[in-house]
C-alpha cells in the first residue's frame, strides 16, 4: 500500500510541478533533475500525511512545501514561487472540486464526504489532466511570461504589483484553510469554502493576464 502511495504521489507532484512551470513558460527540458528531486521530496511528504493519517493538513503543508522547493531547488524567487505554486494548485484543486461534486451527484454532504475520501479515480485523472494541459500549453506557446527564468529579486516587480501580491497571498491563505473546512468546520463554511477557492481561482488567472497584458 505504501509503494503504492509513493509511486502515485511521485507522478502526481511531477505532473503539478510541470504544469507550474509550464504555465509560466519556462522551459521543462532544463528542470527535469529539479522535478525529480522535488517530487521525490513532495512525495516522501506526501505518504507521511497519508500513513499518518493527517490528510486534513494537505492543503495546509502540501502547498508551502511547493513554494519551498520552487524557491530552493528550481532557485525560483519565493515570490515568484508563491504565484506558480498557488496557479498550478488551484487548477488541480478545483478540478478535483467539480469532479468530486459531479460524483456525489450534486449533493452537498456527499460532497463533503467525497472530499475527505480522496477518491484515487479522480487524482490519476487529474494527473492526466495536468499533463494535457502541459502539451496543450507548450504546442501552441501559451501562458504567462512575467516571471524570469532566473534569480533576479523582483523588487521592482513587489512595488509595481501589491495588489497581486496580496490577492495571491489571500489565495494561498483560503488554499490551505480549506482542508481545515472539510474536517473541522460546519458543513455550510465547508462549501463556501470549497466555491470561494474555485472563484478565486478565476482572480487568480485574471489578475495574470492583466499583469501579461501590461508588459
Amino acid at each position: 500500500m505504501i509503494v503504492n502511495f509513493a509511486v502515485f504521489f511521485f507522478f502526481g507532484w511531477a505532473s503539478l510541478l510541470a504544469l507550474g512551470l509550464v504555465l509560466f513558460r519556462f522551459k521543462l527540458r532544463a528542470y527535469w533533475v529539479q522535478i525529480i528531486l522535488a517530487s521525490i521530496l513532495l512525495d516522501y511528504i506526501s505518504v507521511l500525511l497519508q500513513i499518518h493519517h493527517k490528510i486534513f493538513l494537505i492543503t495546509t503543508i502540501q502547498p508551502i512545501s511547493a513554494i519551498l522547493c520552487y524557491w530552493l531547488i528550481f532557485r525560483i524567487h519565493w515570490f515568484y514561487a508563491i504565484i506558480i505554486t498557488v496557479s498550478s494548485y488551484l487548477i488541480n484543486f478545483s478540478l478535483e472540486a467539480v469532479f468530486n461534486f459531479a460524483s456525489a451527484k450534486f449533493q452537498m454532504n456527499d460532497f463533503l464526504v467525497a472530499l475527505q475520501s480522496s477518491d484515487i479515480a479522480i487524482a490519476v485523472l487529474i494527473i492526466f489532466i495536468d499533463l494535457f494541459i502541459c502539451a496543450i500549453v507548450i504546442k501552441y506557446r501559451l501562458g504567462f511570461t512575467f516571471i524570469p527564468n532566473h534569480t533576479i529579486r523582483p523588487t521592482a516587480f513587489l512595488q509595481k504589483n501589491k495588489r497581486m501580491m496580496l490577492t495571491f497571498f489571500f489565495t494561498l491563505i483560503i488554499l490551505m484553510l480549506s482542508s481545515f473546512s472539510i474536517f473541522y468546520f460546519h458543513s455550510h463554511i465547508a462549501m463556501l469554502l470549497q466555491v470561494l477557492v474555485v472563484v478565486l481561482w478565476f482572480v487568480v488567472i485574471r489578475e495574470a493576464y492583466h499583469k501579461e497584458a501590461m508588459e
